[in-house]
């Protein structure tokens, strides 16, 4: 049976490490650095089961990324495990 296919796309090489350890079991994992430097689909490859996009948004918020406390990212970290198991079914 194959594995679905989730492509991850995230400016932060670490968060891209750490998706990939916590699915990288359960799917075929795809990360990919952004910004890209060739056309995204060319980056993504075959069509994903799912994507994800970025896991935080610092910028956004007007937090800087090494700001955001480890015990934060620990707690994003276990909340996407939760939801790998979810959806381990696809």
């Amino acid at each position: 049976m194959t594995r679905p296919r989730l492509v991850f796309i995230d400016d932060d090489p670490q968060e891209l490490t750490d998706l990939g350890k916590i699915v990288g079991d359960d799917y075929d994992y795809k990360p990919v650095r952004w910004p890209v430097a060739e056309p995204i689909e060319r980056s993504i490859g075959a069509a994903p089961a799912i994507f994800v996009l970025d896991l935080y948004f610092p910028r956004a918020t007007g937090v800087a990324p090494d700001a955001i406390s480890e015990a934060a990212k620990a707690a994003q970290s276990g909340a996407a495990k939760k939801l790998t198991q979810r959806l381990s079914h696809l």
